[in-house]
């Protein structure tokens, strides 16, 4: 038999349906068949999509800690080692500005939680200044040049 005679006659019995005015090479499709291209299109469309989701996500911030020794930086470390999103190797000292510059992965690791780490030591950490305006905002006294 032809294909076409062959789809047919499967169409006949019911298992299957010819989709008209596709020619003469026109193929049945199953309600499984589009179950399956409909899976295989969500699942590649998943695939793209998640493809570029964030993975890791690095920033730095500067510390201020005014009671900052040298006799207390290995408290600090210990504190703030216990976070796997901290890079340990990038901490920075600097024991003149009584400032601790820390490079981490914020999908890891929040700010605060570090902050909150060097604090539950027993150790002061200044907290940022509460800025009164919307989000962007910079006061005057700010844009003076230093």
């Amino acid at each position: 038999r032809s294909r076409k005679t062959a789809a047919r006659h499967q169409a006949s019995e019911g298992s299957l349906t010819i989709r008209p005015g596709y020619g003469s090479d026109n193929l049945p499709i199953t309600y499984t068949n589009m179950k399956k291209i409909f899976l295989l299109i969500a699942l590649t469309a998943i695939a793209a999509f998640t493809d570029g989701c964030r993975r890791e996500d690095f920033r730095e911030h500067v510390f201020e800690i005014p009671g900052m020794t040298p006799e207390n930086t290995n408290t600090i470390k210990e504190a703030v080692s216990t976070y796997s999103g901290v890079d340990m190797e990038s901490l920075e000292f600097n024991l003149e500005k009584k400032t601790l510059k820390v490079r981490f992965d914020s999908m890891k690791v929040a700010q605060t939680n570090i902050r909150m780490a060097i604090e539950e030591k027993g150790i002061a950490v200044k907290h940022p200044e509460k800025n009164d305006g919307p989000a962007g905002y910079i006061n005057e006294r700010d844009k003076e040049v230093k």
